[in-house]
């Protein structure tokens, strides 16, 4: 096992690698089936997609936004009923706005569509964030890393048995921080997978190694998006920056003003000033860019040791406005 990979996995990399398990290896589909669906003897597994964004226009009809499925699975069973299990997936992030809810609609959505007799809703995850998690109980099936891991080392899935492992360390790695590194690293990912999962045009346009960084001397998320809407023109090429502390090391300072700022480069019409946006006043001049910060609410700061699910969303809508989602 890689001791290290739980630094900078991705809980993604565990649904595909699990899709794949499923697709290739008999036993373990059915004992997969079995565990979920205990009544169910199946048959075969007719769709395996593995963050599946529901796209079928009647359900977003009905939904206010549209959801992926972190392993969405529809099983056959040997008189030909169908059955889905809709599987999420976590390691540390926290639920999205409604996420158990709307795993449940879409489960009976598919009922009342005849595309199965049955939809099952699952939750996937470290032991410990089931045990601790206050959404978990809104899904029908708790099903650990730990009990699939070991059903994929028995059946010779290896890699997905190391992944798997992974998120069960970097779960671990949550809790109180014993260094600056684990305190930023547990923070960002928080960050980044609640990101990544309600807001994925911010998500595609963040920097950083694999969306995440362990380097304690890392103060904000920068975000590259190809265009921005700045008042009633268009930019390319601004960085957007959510500016968390202004530490390198030790604790954070909590009376530390955090902004959002917007990095404009210096070129064409912007080489001699800044853009007419938000008061040309207001802009300040770097090596390379045009930089304007814009101080954020106290309560929309966050902190490297308390996340704040709802002050992030709020910095994110904000950011929405800007950023144009390609």
């Amino acid at each position: 096992m890689d001791h290290e990979l739980w630094r900078t996995m991705q809980e993604p990399d565990i649904d595909s690698r699990l899709a794949a398990g499923l697709r290739s290896n008999r036993s373990f589909a059915e004992w997969w089936v079995g565990r979920i669906l205990p009544t169910v003897k199946l048959g075969e597994l007719v769709e395996i997609r593995p963050n599946y964004a529901r796209e079928e226009e009647s359900w977003f009809a009905q939904s206010k936004a549209g959801r992926e499925t972190d392993l969405h699975v529809v099983a056959k069973n040997v008189h030909g009923v169908h059955y889905a299990i809709l599987t999420e997936s976590k390691v540390i992030a926290p639920p999205s706005e409604n996420q158990p809810e709307d795993y449940a609609a879409y489960a009976r959505w598919g009922e009342l569509q005849g595309r199965w007799r049955q939809g099952t809703t699952v939750l996937m995850a470290p032991k410990g964030y089931l045990d601790r998690a206050s959404s978990a109980g809104k899904y029908e099936v708790k099903l650990s890393y730990e009990e699939v891991r070991d059903s994929a080392e028995a059946n010779g899935l290896n890699d997905l048995a190391s992944y798997l492992d992974a998120g069960i360390a970097r779960h671990g790695h949550s809790g109180p921080a014993r260094n600056p590194d684990e305190l930023i690293g547990g923070f960002r990912v928080r960050y980044s997978d609640l990101l990544r999962e309600e807001h994925r045009h911010l998500y595609e346009c963040l920097s950083g190694n694999n969306k995440k960084l362990f380097d304690s001397s890392q103060r904000w998320f920068e975000f590259h998006p190809r265009r921005c809407r700045l008042g009633r023109v268009t930019v390319p090429g601004v960085e957007v920056i959510h500016k968390i502390c202004n530490r390198t090391k030790g604790d954070q300072d909590r009376s530390f003003q955090q902004n959002m700022a917007v990095h404009v480069p210096q070129t064409g019409c912007y080489e001699n000033c800044p853009p007419n946006w938000n008061g040309r006043d207001r802009w300040r001049k770097s090596k390379a860019f045009w930089i304007l910060d814009m101080p954020l609410n106290a309560d929309d700061w966050l902190f490297f040791d308390d996340f704040s699910a709802d002050a992030a969303r709020r910095v994110w809508a904000r950011m929405s406005e800007l950023i144009i989602e390609e």
